[in-house]
């Protein structure tokens, strides 16, 4: 039996997507090659964003046309929260929980032929569901999570709907993971969740996250170790130090501000404002192994925290004209502004439509968009208005 499954959404999606390989794979199926007609097509959706929904049901209606006849299958965070809607296009509709079970469902649904939903209610879910940890065939980078579900409760945002509380891998188990990962001869390892920075907050004693990362790096020497994106609430600076001690350790970290707005922030129920967010960047700029970086254009990166900054272009931000992200007081050295790699002057504006980013730029990055810098020695001075971080 081949199967196809196709994944949208986040870093959790994909390590989940890859488990689901290995538990397909002990009971017999494998993935179609390309251009092979498959028995069952798989969708492991998202609902980050309507658009995510719009996608994950596209891709399951193309993946039936293309293979008639095949079982049809979707799981994860559309599915979960929007399960009529699933039920009413897939033969097997799974929400964003058990994927032992979904495997146990698909496999049964291929001898019945039966419709089978299994969507529970995310709340009651009160242990992380250990599953294989590694990486898509021929992949050198392997996954592992951490963490599964958000207590946050951001005004726009879905997911703690669809993935519950957040619930932690115990460190030993993750080091244990991790040891095992090391000795099938994989060079990377990422530990993602849906919010790692919430890590231990269910565990006795609730440990932070610092504990769990020491830990999985003591296991795996020789390791690299990346982490997903973090909230700003995490970095404390012991969580600095201490990973700043660790050799095996990514020096990239990927911080969600959301917005340069006091305003938006709150109203989007962020736990920070923006000088929380500059007091974290600072965190970073004082530990000396940890300096905080950006990156250049087409990706390259050249250091440790990353800020892609796009352009607000909602003129729902009433304060936005007032607003100005300014790290300014962090000592920030001076860098080279540049138009598509050509340097330019200072100060420059962008425009994208009726929205337009003035800014002071030592340097700024504008991901993409035209406009991208190069970061020099040791962090960057921006003074932005109206600029969404993400």
């Amino acid at each position: 039996m081949k199967y196809i499954i196709y994944t949208l959404g986040c870093k959790v999606n994909q390590y989940e997507t890859q488990a689901m390989e290995t538990l397909f794979a002990e009971r017999g199926l494998s993935p179609a090659a390309p251009g092979e007609r498959a028995d069952v097509v798989i969708v492991n959706s998202c609902a980050v964003t309507a658009e995510s929904g719009r996608k994950s049901r596209q891709a399951l209606r193309r993946l039936s046309e293309e293979n008639p006849g095949a079982l049809r299958c979707v799981c994860g965070c559309w599915s979960q929260t929007d399960a009529e809607a699933a039920q009413g296009l897939a033969e097997v509709g799974w929400g964003s929980a058990d994927r032992r079970g979904f495997v146990d469902a698909v496999a049964d649904a291929l001898e019945s032929r039966r419709p089978i939903l299994g969507v529970d209610e995310p709340f009651r879910r009160r242990v992380i569901e250990d599953l294989p940890a590694g990486a898509y065939e021929g992949h050198a980078r392997a996954w592992l999570k951490i963490e599964d579900g958000c207590a946050n409760f951001c005004s726009y945002c879905i997911i703690p709907y669809s993935r519950g509380r957040v619930r932690s891998l115990e460190a030993g188990r993750a080091a244990s993971l991790a040891a095992g990962l090391a000795a099938e001869g994989y060079k990377e390892l990422v530990l993602t969740g849906i919010e790692i920075a919430s890590w231990g907050f269910d565990l006795p004693g609730k440990p932070g996250l610092a504990d769990c990362v020491c830990a999985v790096a003591g296991a795996a020497p020789g390791v690299r170790i990346r982490l997903g994106s973090i909230e700003p609430t995490a970095v404390t600076e012991d969580f600095c130090a201490r990973l700043a001690e660790l050799s095996g350790l990514c020096p990239h970290f990927h911080l969600s501000m959301q917005s340069g707005s006091d305003g938006v922030l709150k109203r989007m129920n962020r736990k920070y404002g923006t000088a929380e967010f500059a007091a974290v960047c600072g965190k970073f700029v004082n530990v000396g192994a940890l300096r905080v970086h950006g990156h250049i254009a087409r990706e390259r990166p050249v250091g440790q925290v990353r800020r892609n900054i796009k352009a607000q272009l909602s003129a729902a931000d009433d304060d936005a004209p007032n607003t100005l992200f300014d790290l300014e007081h962090l000592g920030i050295a001076e860098g080279d502004a540049v138009f598509d790699g050509v340097p330019v002057d200072d100060a420059f504006v962008f425009d994208e439509g009726n929205a337009a980013v003035e800014a002071v730029c030592h340097p700024l990055i504008l991901v993409g968009s035209a406009v991208h810098s190069v970061i020099d020695e040791d962090v960057f001075t921006a003074v932005i208005r109206r600029a969404v971080l993400v």
